[in-house]
């Protein structure tokens, strides 16, 4: 449609209203053709084809030419009244339709339509002062009121520069864990707007695994009030060994998958791009985003669990190496010849910095030291040995000075040959707090290579369970 100006009007009416419109229509300028309409529709249509928050078709209905049911559309000239050039849109919902979200949705396609498919450079709007559902709807639809006509009917704006930026965009990020699937819808600040979540049921095998991840993030897109549309990317993070470029995963043991493709089946329910990686991986990405290293150029992420994950991030991208494997950090070897890991190698960080490590250690010195408080506990935890060592107990202090100390090796290693701004210490470690990160920043202080020049910030993560849904959403960003 050849509109002449690179504007356009957007009205909510009423029934009475549109009756008016059509009564007074100028008679030298035509309300658009059916064709036309149709037009619209069909680019409404694609956009929100994937849409399954159910607006799909209503939105279809509510722009339609005047002979349909549903809306008016068209545009008029500069003879009386209206006096625009712009093309205008009237939209009326059914009455089974308002006040459940359709308004906002409708608002929101054709912003989007007005920026990518006409190049048009803004969108007015207006509505009754009285009409407050449409008004929520202009606003939730990403247009601001800036004045009011005459009679106090609220005027609406929203400036596209005919870019598709203008409208934001979010992200889903999808945490897989052996039990639970958590999804998630994020911001481009990295802000999570809805969590939603459900059981892994691996025994179902991947492909139902894969199924539920779909859903889930359909729900959790729902749940959010955004379209399929607004979504510019899904990422996913797994504890497994994978490829980020093929989105294959090799071996997941958490799981029981063998070169499973993700990111095909996935794209079988959603027709979106798909980005996946590493668990640890992702949560690298959403401290650097969103957590305690937000804002660095450079920075690594350490989780101490079971084992020591972690990530590395350079220039604001996650570093995954040559082969889509690197950033394996608990796998780096301190002690040679040392104690045999679960990888087949020994000496491995893991087996000297994880949560898994601190309870053999506690456990041996508990053997070592019967007047020990450790031997006071059924079994011995992670958490028992840091109690005990804040608690001053001797033979948990010297456990927990050892532990520190292989804590400090490794990040020297990684300081020395990364240089990075921050490192983030997350896991369950990393609830002992000051406690563990004031040795080992004391110990770095002292291996550190250039003793007289700036190094790593050591600091606790921040983001807690949210780092796999944030960084997982930010695969995309």
């Amino acid at each position: 449609m050849d509109y002449r100006t690179d504007r356009l009007i957007l009205h909510f009416v009423t029934d009475d209203d549109l009756a008016e419109v059509v009564r007074t229509w100028p008679s030298d300028h035509r309300p658009i053709s059916k064709a036309e309409a149709r037009g619209v529709i069909s680019r409404m249509r694609d956009h929100y084809a994937k849409n399954r928050a159910g607006c799909v078709y209503h939105l279809c209905l509510a722009v339609c030419a005047a002979d349909e049911p549903g809306a008016f559309m068209g545009w008029c000239g500069l003879d009386g009244r209206r006096s625009h050039t712009e093309p205008e849109i009237f939209i009326l919902l059914d009455e089974a339709y308002r006040n459940k979200g359709y308004g906002t949705q409708c608002v929101k396609a054709l912003l989007r339509i007005a920026a990518e498919d006409f190049s048009l450079q803004g969108v007015h709007g207006g509505c009754a002062k009285d009409n407050i559902a449409s008004r929520r709807a202009m606003e939730k639809g990403g247009m601001v009121q800036y004045g009011a006509e005459e009679n106090g009917d609220p005027l609406f704006h929203m400036t596209t520069h005919n870019k598709r930026e203008a409208i934001s965009m979010y992200y889903v990020g999808i945490d897989v864990g052996g039990t639970n699937l958590k999804a998630g819808v994020v911001d481009e600040q990295g802000k999570i707007i809805s969590k939603v979540d459900c059981p892994t049921q691996v025994e179902r095998g991947h492909e139902a695994v894969v199924e539920n991840m779909a859903h889930l993030a359909l729900k959790a897109i729902e749940k959010a009030g955004v379209s399929l549309d607004e979504v510019k990317s899904i990422g996913i993070g797994i504890p497994g060994v994978l490829d980020p470029r093929t989105g294959r995963v090799p071996f997941c043991t958490n799981l029981g998958w063998h070169d499973v493709p993700v990111i095909q089946l996935m794209q079988k329910v959603i027709d979106k791009p798909v980005y996946v990686d590493n668990d640890a991986t992702v949560a690298t990405l959403a401290e650097n985003v969103a957590g305690v290293s937000a804002g660095a150029k450079s920075s690594v992420f350490l989780t101490l669990g079971t084992g020591v994950g972690g990530g590395v991030v350079i220039d604001g991208k996650v570093y995954s190496g040559a082969h889509g494997v690197g950033s394996e950090l608990g796998h780096m070897i301190t002690v040679a010849g040392g104690e045999l890991c679960t990888c087949g190698n020994r000496g491995c960080w893991e087996r000297y910095a994880s949560a898994t490590a601190l309870i053999r250690m506690g456990t041996e010195a508990a053997k070592k030291h019967p007047e020990s408080v450790l031997n006071e506990a059924k079994s011995i935890s992670a958490k028992t040995v840091i109690d005990a060592a804040k608690a001053g107990d001797k033979a948990a202090l010297e456990v927990f000075d050892e532990y520190t100390e292989h804590l400090a090796v490794g990040l020297v290693n990684i300081i020395n040959f990364i240089d990075p701004e921050v490192i983030a210490i997350g896991g369950g470690v990393s609830a002992a707090g000051e406690f563990l990160v004031k040795p080992v920043r004391e110990k770095l202080a002292k291996k550190v290579f250039y003793k007289t020049m700036p190094y790593a910030r050591v600091e606790l993560a921040t983001l807690g369970n949210d780092a796999g849904i944030i960084g997982a959403a930010m695969l995309g960003k």
